[in-house]
């Protein structure tokens, strides 16, 4: 059958048009591979946090592989040919082909921790945590019992010698200081904040010693050298940020006012206490009333054996002692603040987070909001705490897939 050569222009701007159009692809393509490795990236870092609240669960050590590095390489090769015959007298023909082999390899570097995890996961979180908390409207009769162990004079537990981290009632005494904060914040009357404040580093310079070269270099390193009052010495101070319960004047003379000065012996009439760490068993011996708050923050390990405590398990675990009982530990629903990890055979079908474990499947409901959200929180101080302990010169492992 003869071909139409009128038809000839149009085949070749159809080829022509796929051949070219190739070029977008990759600005395309780039925008899907940063979806999927965000989204894959983001589910890998959700489940090994629910794995490790599992493994604690079982009263097994907890691990760490960080996805540090992930890199994607893509290739494409376009060929196209065209060829078209008219002899004269005979039949037309055209023919075309498009071919673009293509391939990807991608790589993953994981970071399997070491020293430096393990010391940033035992040892107590910074305030700024309690502080971070606070700025994103946390209340605090969740975020305290969670994250502080103890405050001034007060513990959360009786005692927490010979036992495990937080295996205790919470004292009434503890929940009445978290119920208060929080029902002043409700009120706008309290709040966590910052404040700027010359912190002196060294005391009694001799000011003949201190050159303009001396003056310059603090300054540049963000140091300042602040005359003493008599004016024959200086300190090197800096000014640093610090983390303040701040009270407003309308809390002044108020029952949760009232309560907070009572139970944690401070001035009634200052509206700003520094917040300061303190460790349960050294608080120093301080002068009533106080102008501090001394607070005495749990370690990561801490919370994540806390919070392990809402993860359900099988029976059949609990029968072979495989899992051990609450019973053993008892904690207040007050301290794991409605947290819950559900279980069940199958791969649940509404899960915001799942993970398979001794052939039983963990997950947290993605209608619990209460979970979720305590979830979240501790995924942010988990990323706080642990991200800047990696160290970028430990041995990393790298596959391509």
């Amino acid at each position: 059958m003869p071909v139409d050569k009128s038809k000839f222009p149009i085949v070749l701007l159809c080829i022509v048009a796929t051949f070219f159009s190739g070029c977008a692809t990759g600005p395309k393509r780039m925008v899907s591979d940063w979806r999927e490795y965000n989204e894959s990236t983001v589910e890998v870092g959700n489940q090994e946090l629910l794995l490790n609240l599992v493994r604690l669960r079982y009263d097994e050590y907890p691990g760490l592989l960080r996805v540090t590095n992930i890199t994607a390489q893509r290739n494409w090769t376009y060929s196209g040919t065209l060829a078209a015959n008219v002899p004269e007298g005979g039949p037309d023909a055209l023919a075309a082909g498009l071919t673009g082999p293509r391939s990807e390899r991608p790589t993953v570097s994981f970071n399997p921790g070491g020293r430096e995890l393990i010391a940033a996961a035992l040892k107590p979180v910074s305030l700024d945590v309690l502080y971070l908390a606070a700025y994103m409207g946390w209340p605090a009769s969740i975020t305290w019992p969670l994250m502080i162990k103890s405050i001034n004079d007060v513990n959360i537990a009786p005692s927490h010698h010979g036992q495990m981290p937080g295996t205790a009632e919470m004292t009434n005494e503890f929940l009445m200081i978290a119920l208060s904060v929080r029902s002043l914040q409700d009120q706008r009357l309290l709040e966590v904040g910052r404040i700027e404040k010359l912190v002196p580093i060294n005391e009694g310079l001799d000011p003949q010693l201190i050159t303009a070269s001396d003056r310059i270099q603090a300054l540049n390193s963000g140091y300042t050298f602040v005359d003493s009052g008599n004016g024959d010495s200086l300190t090197l101070s800096k000014t640093k940020q610090l983390t303040v319960l701040r009270f407003a004047a309308e809390a002044i003379g108020t029952p949760e006012h009232a309560n907070l000065v009572q139970m944690l012996g401070i001035d009634p009439q200052s509206k700003t206490f520094e917040l300061e760490p303190g460790y349960e068993g050294y608080l120093k011996e301080e002068d009533l009333p106080r102008q501090d708050i001394e607070i005495g923050m749990r370690s990561l390990f801490e919370m994540l054996f806390l919070l392990s405590r809402g993860v359900q398990v099988p029976q059949c675990d609990l029968r072979c002692g495989v899992a051990p009982a609450l019973a053993d530990y008892p904690i207040s629903d007050s301290m794991v603040g409605g947290f819950v990890v559900k279980c069940c055979d199958k791969r649940p079908a509404c899960a915001s987070v799942a993970v398979q474990y001794r052939d039983t499947w963990f997950y947290i409901d993605s209608r619990d909001q209460d979970s979720k959200a305590k979830f979240f929180l501790l995924k942010l101080i988990f990323d706080t705490q642990t991200e800047a302990a990696i160290d970028d010169s430990a041995p990393l492992l790298t596959l391509p897939l």
